[in-house]
């Protein structure tokens, strides 16, 4: 008995522990990732994809730059772990051909095959068995054939729909579905860890990473994802990595490893806050103050530096603070006047109201009519 109980309690710690962490995860920053493979006009042929029939391998995996499109999804992997848990979705899109991974199911069908290095095998080969499956398996992986009757049958009702989705669920947390272009005229980011990532993400719900394939995206399918983006997301930004142009899988994997190091969320969220001057002015600040303090020449004049600044920064944000509170009492007091104005106003029109009545009547303001004045006359002269 004694065993059971404790097979029991270890059985209950461990569920509780799973949901609670479970929990402590969909509460984090999702990431999906929006890859356009744009090569072809029509986009990607599955039927064009040819498996070997020996190894199971593809045999022309640089068809349609799918080879690319899996280096990049081997970007979203993480050390000690198939995929990283903050990854949500990795969406292959192409003008008449869609390709869509949920990483944590597609983690758990390899886990189950014990086939988890993410080969073209198993990435492209999945997608492959997927689109000619009349009976799909739960792996995680979808093919969406564009062009068919619908209610998405272009990549552009596809895309619009799924970010709308993704905003209605961020509003829902009364949070923020954020759109992030990796552009090289983008705006550059800090990429220091100045604050914990996940302190500064409490608003930003989801982040859908936008990157090209290895032609780019040409600008009439720039203007349309632009357009679609900025519409439906509650934020569109175009930013930049430090580093330069690279090729897209490295640009993912940068990414992520700023992420990991709490400088990510970070940075979206004052870029949202500042804007791109405001952002701009905050990053020359920073860069001023550390080329400022790598010039003390000890340690303890750049602590007192410091010091310094932190107080000069509290005394800013109680001013701030001061301001603001001032500001919302003007305008109440103001709101309150203009109510007092309404009242008075309207106790005048009411008056105004009754004395043209009155002198309609033929009565003046304060006096009684004529009628009855001259009926007084009469009575008195009858009396006397």
């Amino acid at each position: 008995i004694t065993c059971s109980i404790r097979a029991q309690a270890v059985k209950f710690i461990y569920w509780r522990r799973r949901a609670l962490i479970e929990h402590v995860m969909a509460a984090r920053t999702k990431f999906y990732i929006l890859y356009w493979e744009g090569k072809d006009e029509d986009g990607i042929n599955m039927n064009g994809l040819k498996p070997c029939r020996t190894c199971s391998k593809i045999t022309n995996p640089y068809l349609y730059r799918l080879d690319n499109m899996q280096a990049c999804l081997r970007s979203c992997a993480k050390e000690g772990e198939l995929f990283r848990e903050e990854v949500a979705e990795f969406w292959c899109v192409s003008p008449w051909s869609i390709l869509c991974y949920n990483l944590p199911k597609f983690g758990v069908y390899l886990s189950q095959r014990r086939t988890k290095a993410l080969t073209e095998a198993t990435v492209i080969g999945t997608a492959l068995a997927m689109h000619g499956a009349k009976e799909k398996a739960e792996s995680g992986v979808t093919v969406d054939a564009l062009g068919s009757k619908g209610p998405c049958d272009t990549w552009q009702s596809w895309l619009w729909w799924r970010v709308m989705e993704m905003k209605m669920q961020a509003q829902q947390q009364h949070k923020k579905c954020v759109v992030v272009h990796l552009d090289g005229a983008g705006v550059e980011l800090m990429n220091m860890p100045i604050s914990p990532g996940e302190a500064a993400a409490e608003d930003i719900h989801s982040v859908i990473m936008v990157v090209g394939g290895p032609d780019g995206i040409k600008k009439p399918i720039m203007n349309d994802l632009s357009e679609i983006l900025s519409k439906t997301a509650h934020a569109y930004l175009k930013i930049r990595l430090p580093g330069g142009r690279q090729h897209t899988h490295v640009v993912i994997s940068d990414f992520f490893m700023a992420h990991d190091r709490g400088s990510l969320l970070y940075d979206l969220s004052q870029l949202l806050r500042l804007g791109q001057s405001g952002y701009a002015n905050l990053k020359e600040g920073v860069s001023s103050l550390w080329s400022l303090i790598a010039q003390q020449r000890d340690q303890h004049t750049a602590v007192e530096l410091l010091q310094k600044l932190q107080a000069v920064a509290e005394e800013f944000s109680k001013t701030q603070v001061a301001k603001k509170e001032a500001s919302t009492e003007g305008k109440t007091q103001a709101k309150d006047a203009k109510a007092s104005s309404s009242a008075d106003q309207a106790d005048a029109g009411e008056a105004a109201v009754r004395n043209g009545a009155m002198l309609r009547n033929g009565e003046g303001p304060g006096e009684s009519s004529s009628s009855a004045n001259q009926q007084k006359w009469i009575k008195k002269k009858t009396e006397g």
